[in-house]
């Protein structure tokens, strides 16, 4: 029994001395592991991180977009708005007749009397280069209304700051 316990010694010692390397490796191996473990955690983490700057970046770009749709009704109408809003009570007739729709469906030509019945309807029609009210007799010859001399003048001005906005507008100075 002395015998075998002194080879068990033995033994031991020298796996002692191997299972200390093996520890080693072992310790070697887990801490790799873990180092690995926490590189992915660390990798995961970034990722997780940029996609939340993402959607953050993308939401706050829907937020933007949003509210430049919504600012152009907010703004204040410029003065040609407010002036044909003022001027707002008179009827200018309808844009297009039923009879007109009809006919540009069908782009038939027009017989004499429909002409004719066409040329003598007279109505206003808004300007929306300058401003202006015109009558227009018929699909468009514009009669220019006779008006006092006052009126003359306001219808000038208005025109004429019309023309300045549209001259700025197509220069893009005044946006």
């Amino acid at each position: 029994s002395s015998s075998s316990s002194s080879s068990s010694s033995s033994s031991s010692s020298s796996s002692s001395s191997s299972s200390s390397s093996d520890e080693r490796a072992k310790r070697k191996k887990s801490k790799a592991k873990k180092n690995k473990l926490r590189k992915q955690k660390a990798k995961l983490k970034k990722q997780k991180k940029k996609e939340k700057r993402k959607l953050k970046k993308k939401e706050k770009k829907l937020k933007k977009e949003a509210e430049e749709l919504q600012k152009p009704a907010e703004k204040h109408p410029s003065y040609l708005e407010v002036w044909q809003n003022a001027d707002g009570e008179e009827d200018f007739g309808p844009v297009m007749t039923d009879e007109q729709k009809a006919r540009l469906s069908t782009k038939r030509p027009l017989t004499k009397e429909e002409y004719e019945a066409r040329q003598s309807v007279i109505r206003r029609v808004v300007d929306p280069e300058s401003g202006r009210t015109r009558l227009v007799r018929g699909e468009g010859e514009i009669i220019e209304e006779m008006v006092s001399r006052e009126k003359h003048k306001e219808i000038n001005k208005l025109a004429t700051k019309g023309d300045g906005n549209t001259f700025q507008r197509t220069l893009g100075i005044n946006r």
